[in-house]
C-alpha cells in the first residue's frame, strides 16, 4: 500500500492539480502510463467492455436504437437516435462514455489483460 501512495502523491505532483483527493488516489504511475487502481467489480465490468462480447453488445444495441429511433416520429426520435449513435461509437472505438464516472479507463486498449494485473 505504501508503494502505491507514494505513486500517487509522484503522480498527482507530476501532474499538477489532478482534481480532488478522491481523482488522485484512483490514478497510479507505472514507467510512464497511467493505471487506475480498481476494484475487482470494476476491473470485471471493464475488461467484460472492452472485450468482443461487451463490443458486440454495444454495437448491436447503437444499430437497434438508430433502426427504433428512425421509426419513431417525436422528439424521442432524436433522442434514441443521438443515444443509439454513442453506443455504435462505444462499440467500434472500443470506448466506454461513463468511465470517468465509474472509475475505469476510458480507452479498452488502457484495460489490464487477466495476466497484467
Amino acid at each position: 500500500m505504501g508503494n502505491r501512495y507514494a505513486a500517487t502523491l509522484r503522480l498527482s505532483m507530476a501532474l499538477g492539480e489532478l482534481g480532488d483527493l478522491e481523482t488522485k488516489r484512483k490514478a497510479l504511475l507505472i514507467g510512464n502510463s497511467i493505471r487506475y487502481i480498481m476494484t475487482p467489480a470494476q476491473l470485471r465490468f471493464a475488461r467484460f467492455k472492452s472485450g468482443p462480447l461487451g463490443r458486440t453488445i454495444d454495437t448491436m444495441l447503437g444499430l437497434a436504437l438508430i433502426w427504433w429511433g428512425c421509426e419513431l416520429s417525436s422528439v424521442v426520435k432524436d433522442l434514441a437516435v443521438v443515444i443509439g449513435a454513442l453506443a455504435l461509437l462505444a462499440g467500434v472505438l472500443n470506448v466506454c462514455w461513463v468511465a470517468p464516472i465509474i472509475g475505469i479507463p476510458f480507452r479498452g486498449k488502457d484495460v489490464p489483460k487477466a495476466g497484467q494485473v
